[in-house]
């Protein structure tokens, strides 16, 4: 498992990303310009050897603009075929998550690797309508 961690921290660092380990297996990234409007992320390998990847949006949805993000988020999932929006009805959070299973296979750089740049793909991609969404003008 150290192994696995040592690599991780190192392709976050390869991606041009500045981890910093929270604990063990897990790091925290905190992004800025020209990341925006994402705040921070979180990348793990658990126990369970499922890589895990967080990108976390820098603002939360007010609770009169929460089902219209719903509808975007839902609308933006439809198509994605790796990786997801979530976002939390509770509390306004709004994040995407990729992930693999890594159970039963040696890890390959290259399947975190492209777990990360499809994950920060799907949000450039999909992050202006959310934001008009989320924070009319």
């Amino acid at each position: 498992m150290t192994d696995n961690n040592d690599n991780l921290g190192k392709i976050l660092e390869d991606i041009g990303l500045q981890p910093e380990p929270i604990e063990y297996g897990s790091f925290h990234i905190d992004f800025g310009p020209p990341y925006l409007p994402i705040s921070t992320g979180f990348a793990a390998i658990t126990e369970t050897k499922q890589f895990i990847f967080y990108l976390n949006f820098g603002f939360h949805v007010s609770p009169e603009r929460r089902i219209d993000v719903l509808r975007c988020v839902s609308r933006a999932n439809w198509g994605l075929i790796i990786g997801n929006f979530e976002f939390d009805m509770d509390d306004g959070h709004l994040r995407f998550k990729s992930s693999v299973d890594l159970d039963g296979v040696d890890l390959i750089d290259s399947l975190i690797r492209n777990a990360i740049l499809g994950a920060m793909k799907a949000v450039e991609t999909h992050s202006e309508s959310l934001i008009k969404t989320a924070i009319p003008r």
